[in-house]
């Protein structure tokens, strides 16, 4: 919007209205023509408040009050304590899995001796990777030894000879070491004792568990018959004992107690039991093919005596050595030294 100051311009122009004075008196003005009732003021103190507001209102209150403390609650500051651990502490840490391993650390240098046994190859480098995690071990000086390098380089060599192939070496716990298997005789376990206590690293630390092939079967031949079981045969050959014959089914209890008690024998790996059970004149050894049995009576419908190679015998007399136990009426029962025999015959 432009105005030209100099150009003549309409001016608008109100007069002055004109003023009338009052004819009235100034007190018919002041009097009110009609008069209104006055109220009557009350003091607010003597108001009462509802108690329902009140309960209201002191609700909110507190509510208020509970809330407002929450929130200053989770702001509550507290000085939390960092543990700082000591390099020992650390290196225990890391080698608690290994009891094989024992340690030296020196703080001032940050160096890390080590020395012992772990079984495995995986569990060396396990041990490695927690040590490296250590920032205050700055070297180490590694002499820990791999049990698995040891027991199958042993038993590589070992089975290169033929006489000790039945032989191996393994590590029960990290430095200790086990030989088991078997030999023939006791002139070869001999020599495999020697050529351990010379080349074999840690002779100290080796168990020799081998058992001999030739004492073994003297065991087992004396456990059965011990055990009243001289009819049942046995075979073994690289630790597998294999057992063969018949026994009385009246001992079936004690034959499978022999069995367990075969197993725990050192050097039987496993025992195959091909043995079966029978009536007592089957399970004893047959010597019918030596003796000739031409006649025998019963007394009270028993076995009394019987005619053996042209002789009269009764019961507990004694036959060869062997003492008659019983006479059936097809079989007469012998017994000697534990051993149990058999003469079939007819009558």
């Amino acid at each position: 919007m432009i105005i030209d100051r100099e150009a003549a311009q309409e001016t608008i122009y109100a007069p002055k209205m004109p003023a009338y004075e009052s004819q009235e008196p100034v007190e018919a003005v002041l009097q009110p023509a009609v008069s209104e009732p006055k109220l009557e003021e009350k003091d607010w103190k003597s108001y009462k408040i509802p108690g329902k507001h009140l309960i209201f209102a002191g609700s909110f209150v507190l509510i208020f009050l509970i809330m407002f403390l929450s929130f200053f609650s989770l702001f509550k500051a507290e000085r939390i304590e960092v543990a700082v651990k000591a390099p020992h502490e650390h290196i225990e840490e890391a080698l608690a899995k290994f009891g094989g391993v024992q340690y030296s650390y020196n703080p001032a240098s940050g160096k890390l001796f080590l020395a012992g046994h772990v079984l495995t190859a995986v569990d060396y480098q396990e041990m490695r990777y927690n040590l490296n995690q250590i920032a205050a071990v700055t070297s180490m000086d590694d002499n820990v030894v791999i049990d698995e390098y040891v027991w199958k380089t042993m038993s590589d060599v070992l089975a290169d000879n033929a006489t000790w192939r039945g032989v191996t070496i393994v590590a029960s716990a990290p430095g200790q070491f086990v030989v088991h298997g078997y030999v023939q005789s006791v002139e070869m376990a001999t020599q495999l004792a020697e050529y351990l206590n010379v080349n074999f690293p840690y002779p100290d630390r080796l168990q020799n568990k081998v058992a001999v092939e030739d004492t073994l079967n003297v065991q087992i031949q004396a456990l059965l018959q011990a055990k009243g079981f001289s009819a049942v045969a046995f075979q073994l050959s690289a630790g597998d004992l294999i057992l063969l014959g018949r026994y009385n089914e009246r001992h079936e209890d004690e034959f499978n107690s022999l069995i367990s008690e075969i197993n725990k024998l050192d050097g039987v790996h496993s025992v195959k039991n091909f043995a079966v059970a029978t009536h007592p004149s089957q399970a004893r050894v047959d010597l019918t093919q030596q003796y000739k049995v031409t006649g025998s009576s019963s007394l009270d419908h028993r076995g009394y005596s019987a005619v053996i190679n042209g002789r009269i015998f009764t019961l507990n007399d004694l036959l060869d050595g062997m003492k008659i136990t019983g006479i059936e009426p097809t079989s007469i029962l012998l017994e000697k030294d534990g051993m149990k025999y058999k003469i079939d015959y007819t009558r």
